[in-house]
C-alpha cells in the first residue's frame, strides 16, 4: 500500500522450520504531452511500502540494515553521499555517517527524502521551490536535512518538486512547489516548510504525481488534490483543486498511488482502477483515452500493490509476480521489447516480487530473497548494475551490492547476523572483540560490520565469542579466547576481528558455548575445541584443545546446539545425544555424572530441533511438543514444578511448537501460529509476558504475531516477524535488545535499524 506501512526494509519469505537445521547458540517524467500541460521530467515516487523508490533518473533502497543507497543520477546531491557525482553502483546516503533508522524513502524528480523510525524527516538533492522543507526554497543539499515541522510522520512520498508526509494521527503535510496546488493548503503558494493539506483526517496513506497529490482514506475513499488537465484528480472534472476533491466513485480501496499526471488504486477485491491522462496506455484498460473517473485495469486480479511511473504503471500480484503497462520506450515494462502496451503485460526474468517502483524511464522492484533488480533506462546508471551504454532497453537485471539478512544468531549479551551478501553484522557487548569489527571492549545498541568477511552461510556465538562457516565449509572465528574457543591453536586471549580454524573443513553449522566451541560437518560428524574441564569436548577426555577434535562415536548428527559446559545434537533416528557437564541431569541420561563422551537422552525420539541452556536442556518433537530436562529450579522445564529433572518430562499445555531455543534461565518455543511462548526465569522480562516473575510453565510473549523464527541470548530473547521485521525482549545491559533504550524490557520491542529478513535465528545459550 502506498507508502503506509510502517518498515521500509527489505521484506523476504521465512520458512518456519529453517532455523531448526542450523541450530547454533543463543540462540524491504513524463514528458510534455501538449501545449496544455506542464512538462513534469521525473515526477514521484515511493513505492507500496517505501522500501524502493525510482525518481527521474535516480533510484534509491533501504537496507535491511535500516540504511539508505542510492544509484544513479547526482547532480544535484540526489544519491545523498556528500558529493556531487553519479554512480552507476549503489552508494551510502550520508550525513556525514550513513543514514540510519530509515523507515521508507521517497525519490522526486532530483531529489530524495527518507522518514526515520523517530517519525522525523530528512531530505537531500535539488530544494528549488522548497521541496526539501528546509525553510528555503532554492539551492540543493548533498546530504541529508532535517525536514522542518514534521513529527510523528509514518510515510514520505516525493512528486515533481513537492513532498508530502503521511503523520500518525492521519494527517497530511506537504512542502515545495505549489503552482496548481499539490500542497493541498488552498493557495497557489509554493512553501519552503511543511504545511497541512486542509479537511483532510483520517488518511492512511499518501501518493505524490507530478503536480498532484492523493491520499487513501481509513473508509476505503479517496481524496485527491493540485492539477487536474488530464483527470488525475478523478473527481470527473479537469479542474485544479488547492485543496482535497473526492475521487467519485471509488470504494474499498486498499492502496494508492500516483504518476506523473495519472493515479491508480488497489480495491479490496484484488482489482485495480487507473484515471487521468492516458495517452501512452498507463491506464491499462485497453485504451488510449484520458478518464476523468476510475476505471478498471484489463485482465488484473488478486492485484497487491500498485506504482506509477511516469509513463507506465506497475502492480504486484498476490503470487508475487509483476505485471506493468504503458510507455516502453526504454524497456521499462520489463517484457523484453520496447512496445508500449495499454494492457498490462508480465515482468519476465524476475523473482517473487514484494515492492516496485516506477521512474521516469526505468522501473525497479524488490524480491522475497532480498535482491533488487532494475530495468529500462540505464543511461545515468539508475539501474544500479554498472552498465551505462549511452541507450539501453534491459530485462530486470540485479543491482549490484545489496542483499538482506539471512541467518542471525544471540549471545549471551551480543548477536551477530549474516547478510545475503555473505558479510556479517554484530552488535551488544564487544567484550574480548566479540563484534569482530576491530575494537574490543566498548558496547554497540546498532550492528557493526564484522572486519574481512565474505561468503558467509551460517554464523554461531558463544558467550563472548562468535563464529561464522564459509561457502567453501572452512571457518573463522573472533573474540574471546580465554578457554581456546577460537580453535586457532594460538596463545592470545583474544581476537578481534575474525581468525581461520585451522584443520577443519564441510562444516555445516556452529555452535559456541560459554569457553568451547563445537563444528557439525556435513557428514554428520562433530568436532570441539576450546575449555574441556567437564568434558564438553566429547573426544573422551577433559584435556582442553586449541585445535578442534573429534567427538568419540558420533555419527548422523543433524542439529547441534552448545549450553554452557556441555553439548548436545539431534540424530537422523529423532533420538538425541549430549556431552559435557551434568551437575544438573543437562545431559538427559537420568544421571548427574559428567561425560566426556556423547550419552543417549533416555526416552526421547521424534526429535527435531535441540537448544542447549546455561545448565538445561530442550528438544522440539515432530508432533509439536516440547520436552527438556536438567536444572528446573526456575521453571525452565516448564513441567509445572519447580523441580530439576535427569530425564526429558513434558513441557505443560504447550502444542504445535516449530522449534525451541533456551537462554541462561529461560526456554522459549515457536508456535506454527507465528506466536510464541516462554517459560522459567525471568527477572529482566526474557518471557516477553509484561512481568518480570517466574513461570513453571508457557507464558504468551506480548503482542507477538506473525514470528517466524526465535532465539534467546543468556538474559534476553528475540523473533523475526513475517514481513522482515524483528523484535527483542529481556536483559539490554550491553545494547543486545538492540533497541537503543533501556536497561530491559518485558516486551518485544522493535530492533532500531535492523529487521532482518530472510532470517533464522539459532538454538541455545551462549
Amino acid at each position: 500500500m502506498a507508502l503506509f506501512l510502517a518498515r521500509g526494509l527489505l521484506p523476504g519469505v521465512v520458512a518456519a522450520c529453517l532455523f531448526l537445521a542450523c541450530a547454533t547458540p543463543g540462540g524491504s517524467q513524463a514528458f510534455a504531452r501538449a501545449s496544455s500541460e506542464p512538462m513534469a521530467l521525473g515526477a514521484r515516487s515511493s513505492t507500496s511500502n517505501g522500501v524502493i523508490a525510482a525518481g527521474d533518473g535516480h533510484s534509491c533502497v533501504v537496507t535491511a540494515m535500516g540504511t539508505a543507497k542510492c544509484w544513479g543520477n547526482n547532480g544535484n546531491g540526489q544519491l545523498g553521499n556528500g558529493t556531487g557525482i553519479s554512480s552507476v553502483v549503489p552508494v551510502d546516503v550520508r550525513g556525514p555517517s550513513p543514514l540510519d533508522h530509515v523507515r521508507a524513502v521517497a525519490a522526486g524528480f532530483m531529489h530524495t527524502c527518507a522518514v526515520l523510525d523517530d517519525g522525523s524527516a530528512r531530505c537531500w538533492g535539488l530544494n528549488f521551490f522548497g521541496a526539501l522543507g528546509i525553510g528555503t526554497t532554492d539551492g540543493w543539499e548533498y546530504e541529508p536535512v532535517v525536514v522542518e515541522d514534521v513529527a510523528n510522520a509514518v510515510a514520505i512520498t516525493a512528486g515533481y518538486e513537492h513532498t508530502c508526509a503521511l503523520i500518525g494521527d492521519g494527517t497530511v503535510r506537504c512542502w515545495g512547489m505549489n503552482q496548481y496546488g499539490e500542497l493541498g493548503d488552498g493557495t497557489s503558494v509554493s512553501r519552503g516548510t511543511p504545511m497541512p493539506v486542509q479537511g483532510l483526517a483520517g488518511a492512511v496513506a499518501v501518493a505524490a504525481g507530478g503536480h498532484h497529490t492523493c491520499a487513501l482514506l481509513v473508509d476505503g475513499t479517496g481524496r485527491c488534490w493540485g492539477g487536474n488537465y488530464s483527470g488525475q484528480l478523478g473527481d470527473g472534472t479537469t479542474m485544479p483543486s488547492t485543496t482535497p476533491v473526492i475521487i467519485a466513485g471509488l470504494a474499498n480501496a486498499v492502496a494508492i498511488d500516483a504518476g506523473d499526471s495519472h493515479t491508480c488504486a488497489v480495491l479490496a477485491d484484488g482489482s485495480a482502477r487507473c484515471w487521468g491522462y492516458n495517452g501512452d496506455g498507463e491506464l491499462g484498460d485497453g485504451t488510449n483515452d484520458d478518464h476523468g473517473m476510475p476505471v478498471a485495469v484489463a485482465g488484473l486480479s488478486g492485484v497487491v500493490a500498485i506504482e506509477g511511473g511516469i509513463g507506465h504503471t506497475c502492480a504486484i500480484g498476490e503470487d508475487g509476480s509483476a505485471h506493468c503497462w504503458g510507455r516502453n520506450a526504454y524497456g521499462q515494462l520489463g517484457d523484453g521489447s520496447t512496445a508500449y502496451s495499454n494492457v498490462p503485460v508480465s515482468v519476465g526474468g524476475i523473482g517473487t516480487v514484494v515492492a516496485i517502483s516506477g521512474g521516469a524511464s526505468h522501473t525497479c522492484a524488490v524480491t522475497s530473497d532480498g535482491d533488487v533488480d532494475c530495468w529500462g533506462q540505464a543511461t545515468l546508471g539508475q539501474l544500479g548494475n554498472d552498465d551505462t551504454p549511452p541507450s539501453a532497453v534491459r530485462a530486470p537485471a540485479m543491482v549490484a551490492g545489496l542483499a538482506g539478512a539471512s541467518q542471525i544468531a544471540g549471545g549471551a549479551s551480543h548477536a551477530c547476523a549474516v547478510l545475503q551478501s555473505g558479510g556479517v553484522r554484530c552488535w551488544g557487548n564487544n567484550a574480548y572483540g566479540a563484534l569482530g569489527n576491530g575494537m574490543s571492549g566498548n558496547v554497540s545498541d546498532e550492528p557493526v560490520a564484522t572486519e574481512g568477511l565474505a561468503d558467509v552461510v551460517a554464523v554461531g556465538a558463544g558467550s563472548y565469542h562468535s563464529c561464522a562457516v564459509l561457502g567453501d565449509g572452512t571457518l573463522r572465528c573472533w573474540g574471546d579466547n580465554t578457554g581456546g574457543q577460537l580453535g586457532d591453536a594460538g596463545t592470545e586471549m583474544f581476537s578481534d576481528v575474525p581468525i581461520d580454524v585451522p584443520g577443519i573443513a564441510s562444516v555445516s553449522a556452529v555452535a559456541g558455548g560459554a569457553y568451547h566451541t563445537c563444528a557439525l560437518l556435513a557428514d554428520g560428524e562433530v568436532r570441539c575445541w576450546g575449555s574441556n574441564y567437564h568434558g564438553q569436548l566429547g573426544d573422551g577426555t577433559n584435556d582442553n584443545s586449541v585445535e578442534p577434535v573429534a567427538v568419540v562415536g558420533l555419527e548422523g548428527a543433524t542439529a547441534l546446539a552448545s549450553g554452557s559446559d556441555h553439548t548436545c545434537v539431534v540424530l537422523a533416528n529423532g533420538g538425541a545425544r549430549c556431552w559435557g557437564r551434568n551437575n544438573w541431569g543437562q545431559l538427559g541420561n537420568g544421571g548427574n555424572t559428567n561425560s566426556n563422551v556423547p550419552v543417549d537422552v533416555v526416552g526421547l525420539s521424534g526429535a527435531v530441533a535441540i537448544a542447549a541452556g546455561e545448565n538445561h536442556t530442550c528438544a522440539a518433537l515432530q508432533d509439536g511438543s516440547v520436552r527438556c530436562w536438567g536444572f528446573g529450579s526456575l521453571g525452565q522445564l516448564g513441567d509445572g514444578t519447580w523441580d530439576s529433572s535427569g530425564v526429558p518430562v513434558s513441557v505443560v499445555g504447550l502444542a504445535g511448537a516449530v522449534g525451541v531455543v533456551a537462554g541462561a534461565m529461560h526456554s522459549c518455543a515457536l508456535l506454527q501460529d507465528g506466536t510464541a511462548r516462554c517459560w522459567g526465569g525471568n527477572p529482566y522480562g526474557e518471557l516477553g509476558d509484561g512481568q518480570t516473575g517466574d513461570s513453571v510453565v508457557p507464558v504468551a510473549v506480548s503482542d507477538l504475531d506473525g514470528a517466524v523464527a526465535i532465539s534467546a541470548g543468556a538474559g534476553h530473547t528475540c523473533a523475526i516477524i513475517a514481513g522482515g521485521s524483528a523484535r527483542c525482549w529481556g536483559d539490554n545491559e550491553y545494547g543486545e535488545v538492540g533497541n537503543g533504550e533501556g536497561p530491559w524490557s518485558p516486551v518485544p520491542l522493535p530492533v532500531i535499524g535492523a529487521p532482518f529478513t530472510d532470517a533464522i535465528f539459532a538454538n541455545g545459550f551462549d
